[in-house]
């Protein structure tokens, strides 16, 4: 937003404000007041303006009541505080400066300029948008040499059936749920044609079957949930990273199943 820039130029409206009034340069005193109006109106209300906004498109102050009590109370703090500096900048306070009545219109400029001040804050606040989700950002394929100690390269015959997780071998047929240590130990080839060992858990893992002529492979999946903040006024985006794990999914020949897994 530009309005730092106006922002400050009414910090330099104020600063000669404040000289003009100090040094008692005889200028009219209508002059006078509309400086010092200007000088609350800007310095002071766009300050209190993006407090407001800001407590009243925070999301973590939960329903309109709590929101409603935060603005009110840091709206007396942020606005005695300008006060405390303000006022005697401009001699507001100062005896025979000001009328009574021109310090009431003082203040209520004040009230009126910050509550103006804060649409814009508000309507560019409310144009950020923060998103939830979870996205793949690797995805690998190793061949496989050994699953569970079973040479997968060497198995021969089929049988029917599916398994995610782990498995149990009865009377010819897949049933029930695996028993294991949690991990699933395997051996696969890695970009430089090595042998490498690794050991997985079981509640991360899948297995898929494949038919008697494709060859045994271990598919790595990275997943991250993030949160991502897109700036539609800006166009910039902002990720912050909640969580990153990996699903591991082995693709075997169905014949597998005929060896007990420890």
């Amino acid at each position: 937003m530009g309005l730092w820039k106006i922002w400050l130029a009414g910090l330099a409206i104020t600063i000669v404000t404040s000289i003009l009034i100090h040094k008692k340069v005889k200028i009219h005193r209508i002059f006078v007041d509309i400086l010092v109006a200007t000088s609350i109106a800007v310095v002071g209300g766009i300050a209190e303006g993006w407090w407001f906004s800001t407590l009243l498109t925070m999301k973590y102050v939960v329903g309109t009541i709590g929101k409603i009590i935060g603005i009110i109370l840091l709206s007396i703090i942020i606005a005695v505080l300008i006060w405390i500096v303000g006022a005697p900048t401009l001699g507001i306070f100062k005896k025979n400066q000001f009328r009574t009545f021109e310090i009431g219109i003082f203040i209520l400029v004040f009230i009126i300029a910050s509550v103006c001040w804060a649409q814009p804050f508000i309507n560019y606040n409310n144009n950020i948008e923060d998103i939830n989700e979870t996205v793949v950002v690797g995805e690998q394929e190793n061949q496989l040499l050994y699953f569970c100690n079973i040479p997968v390269q060497q198995v021969s015959g089929s049988i029917s059936g599916d398994v995610s997780g782990s498995i149990l071998w009865v009377d010819g047929e897949i049933s029930g749920s695996i028993s294991t240590s949690g991990e699933l130990p395997y051996w696969y080839l890695n970009g430089n044609g090595e042998g490498k060992y690794n050991s997985v858990p079981t509640d991360s893992s899948k297995i898929r079957f494949i038919e008697e002529n494709e060859k045994p492979y271990v598919e790595v999946i990275t997943y991250r949930k993030q949160t991502r903040t897109v700036n539609h006024n800006n166009g910039e985006e902002t990720t912050v990273t909640q969580s990153e794990w990996k699903e591991y999914i082995f693709y075997l020949p169905q014949a597998i199943m005929q060896y007990p897994l420890e």
